[in-house]
């Protein structure tokens, strides 16, 4: 299923889903981690992030 999740899923839909079902992995797993399982760039993860947080 995570690799299904990984081809048809955004980066933005994967980061929602790792809140959705582990949100406590976010505040115990350094960000560039994060980014890499989701599959980009730290940067990327940031501005993903930013996206969430002004909707």
């Amino acid at each position: 299923q995570q690799l299904t999740s990984y081809i048809t899923d955004s980066p933005e839909q994967r980061y929602l889903k790792l809140l959705k079902y582990r949100p406590d992995i976010i505040q115990r797993v350094p960000q560039y981690q994060i980014a890499g399982y989701i599959g980009v760039k730290p940067e990327s993860l940031s501005r993903i992030r930013k996206r969430i947080a002004l909707k």
